[in-house]
């Protein structure tokens, strides 16, 4: 499995998904790519004998983690507002979990307007309902804007993520070749000093009369 290859696809795919308002492709096979690396990595139990390597398999856990989470968060917003709207998708951009989402919302609210045409005609009071119902309905479609504000500071805030992740992975190795140059200093520097107490001392030389 190539983690770099897969990460760098997903950091993409959340980089485009993250700055525009029309939801993405994300194919059924696609989904299930992610989905198995995303479940490799759950399970994945990193015990290496070399820290350097440990801490950056990781780092790449982590942030896979978190970049598939925040694609699927972002995915279900845009469909949530796309099914209020009553706003066309496009359907072959969703694996089939979200298709069937799209279509339950959308045959929800469609049932929920032809009761409301209904009871107008009818002259029947249902404003009520009608009020808690747009009450929810305002309050979905504000998640959107307070959640593009929550994701913009994760964005911000995340670390090891695109560059940022580059350059604590270029820090993590830059600090432990420091330490190997360290460390190497202090056993010569005891082997040094081993060395001088083995040797035996000189007696001094004698002046000559």
């Amino acid at each position: 499995m190539k983690i770099e290859n897969n990460y760098e696809q997903l950091y993409a795919h959340w980089s485009k998904e993250f700055s525009q308002t029309e939801i993405s492709a994300l194919p059924q096979d696609l989904f299930e790519n992610y989905k198995e690396i995303y479940n490799y990595f759950q399970n994945l139990s990193i015990e290496e004998k070399d820290p350097l390597k440990g801490d950056i398999l990781r780092e790449y856990r982590e942030n896979f983690l978190f970049l598939f989470e925040d694609l699927l968060k972002m995915r279900e917003l845009k469909i949530l507002n796309h099914a209020l709207a009553l706003k066309q998708i496009v359907m072959d951009h969703l694996f089939d979990a979200e298709q069937i989402f799209y279509r339950q919302l959308v045959n929800a609210i469609k049932g929920f307007e032809k009761v409301k045409r209904i009871s107008a005609l009818q002259g029947i009071d249902m404003s009520a309902q009608y009020e808690s119902a747009e009450e929810a309905i305002s309050e979905a479609l504000e998640v959107s804007s307070e959640d593009a504000l929550a994701l913009e500071s994760k964005k911000n805030k995340k670390e090891g993520v695109g560059q940022d992740f580059e350059k604590k992975v270029t820090n993590k190795i830059q600090t432990r070749k420091k330490e190997e140059v360290e460390e190497a200093e202090e056993v010569e520097e005891a082997e040094e000093a081993e060395q001088k107490e083995k040797e035996p001392e000189r007696e001094p030389l004698k002046e000559k009369k």
